[in-house]
């Protein structure tokens, strides 16, 4: 849809969530991908409603005069990426190696890492068009002492890394496989690499990030109803 892809929803992370207990749940497929939330919600998220009230008639959806959706903060941002369930470096020891005959656990277990990879790396992008900064990853690796050598950042120490390096980090990573049709970045997922960064950003207390709460419960999504409190509003002065 032309409205989809002039909102902007490819900037999207998949997954939106707060840890609030109750509250209003949604989701959108734009015909190529997913998207979700729980009390949490994407940047312009009231122009979407907006459009659904005047398109749709769907007049409980439609914002209030002023009301806008700044999307999440860079520390939201980190927090949706700490909590993000990839593989273990137990789990890929039980992964399938090459030859070996093919099991249902095993193609259950193909098909999860080639789900998480595809939402991960999506949201790696989202995160870096949210905070524009990390494009510059490079100059943030520099700061502590790294060069734009793959080997050095996939297999450095990350015992007193900050969230700034360990997201610059999975960004080189990233755009490494792009620019050189490599395979490092599955490599890390497959290999428990980005469970284990991505665990110690959930108790980091550093930098532009602080210790983030437990991961909160995700819930079935459902179109809000008509009395529902929105609590993404922000009523412009």
């Amino acid at each position: 849809m032309a409205f989809l892809r002039d909102l902007g929803t490819y900037d999207w992370f998949s997954s939106y969530h707060s840890p609030v207990l109750d509250g209003e749940q949604w989701q959108l497929f734009d015909g190529y991908r997913s998207y979700e939330g729980s009390n949490a919600y994407p940047k312009g998220f009231e122009k979407l409603l907006k459009y659904l009230a005047d398109e749709f008639g769907c007049e409980e959806m439609r914002p209030r005069p002023g009301d806008t959706c700044d999307g999440p903060t860079e520390s939201e941002c980190l927090a949706m990426l700490a909590f993000y369930n990839l593989p273990s470096s137990e789990e890929s020891r039980q992964r399938p190696e090459d030859g070996e005959p093919a099991c249902d656990c095993r193609e259950d277990w193909r098909q999860t890492v080639t789900e998480v990879e595809r939402n991960f790396l999506h949201d790696i992008d989202a995160f870096v068009s949210a905070n524009p900064e990390y494009r510059n990853y490079s100059v943030i690796l520099a700061r502590h002492g790294l060069e734009l050598d793959i080997e050095q950042i996939v297999n450095q120490d990350m015992s007193k890394a900050d969230a700034k390096l360990v997201v610059a980090s999975i960004i080189a990573i990233a755009r490494f496989d792009r620019w050189c049709e490599c395979n490092f970045f599955i490599r890390c997922i497959e290999d428990g690499t980005f469970a284990c960064w991505t665990k110690g950003l959930r108790v980091l207390d550093k930098g532009t990030s602080r210790a983030f709460v437990d991961p909160p419960r995700r819930r079935e999504p459902s179109l809000p109803p008509a009395s529902t409190h929105r609590p993404w509003r922000t009523q412009a002065a």
